[in-house]
C-alpha cells in the first residue's frame, strides 16, 4: 500500500475544480494511465456533486468531504467520506435505460455511471459519515 494522498474540502460547486488536479497529481506520481485517471476524476466529481446537490444543510456550514487515494494490489483505492445525511448509493436501483426518456425515473444517472466505471464500489455509514470506497484495477504495465 502506498502512502495515501488526501484532499479535504467543503462541499461547494467551486471546489469541484480541485478534484482533477488532485487526482492527476496522484496518477502522474504512480504512472496510472490517462484513461483510468479520467475515470477516477469523473467518479469523484459525480460523488462530490451528489453531496452538494442533494445533502441537506440543517447546520450553518457546508458539508465536509475527504478523499484519500492510494495504491494497493495493483488498484487505485479512493476513499470518499462526507458528513451529509445517510445515503447508500448501492441501494439506488439502476436506471431503466431501455425506457423512453419521458418514462424514466428522474436522477440516478451519475451514481449509475460511478458504479459502472469502477470495478468495485463499497458503502458504509460510520460515526455520522458516509464512507464510499471506489476500487479501480490497473493493468500490470500501468503502475511504476
Amino acid at each position: 500500500m502506498t502512502i495515501p494522498l488526501t484532499l479535504t474540502l467543503s462541499a461547494s460547486h467551486e471546489n469541484i475544480s480541485l478534484l482533477a488536479p488532485f487526482v492527476s497529481s496522484f496518477c502522474d506520481q504512480h504512472a496510472v494511465s490517462a484513461h483510468d485517471k479520467g475515470l477516477l476524476v469523473l467518479a469523484l466529481e459525480e460523488l462530490t456533486a451528489n453531496v452538494i446537490n442533494h445533502a441537506s444543510l440543517e447546520d450553518t456550514g457546508a458539508h465536509q468531504i475527504e478523499i484519500q487515494l492510494y495504491l494497493e494490489n495493483n488498484a487505485v483505492i479512493s476513499l470518499f467520506t462526507d458528513d451529509s445525511d445517510p445515503f447508500n448509493l448501492l441501494s439506488l436501483p439502476a436506471p431503466e435505460l431501455d425506457l423512453p426518456v419521458e418514462q424514466r425515473r428522474v436522477g440516478g444517472l451519475g451514481i449509475h455511471l460511478v458504479r459502472e466505471i469502477m470495478d468495485q464500489v463499497l458503502y458504509k455509514r460510520d460515526k455520522g459519515c458516509n464512507h464510499i470506497t471506489l476500487i479501480k484495477h490497473l493493468e500490470q504495465n500501468e503502475t511504476a
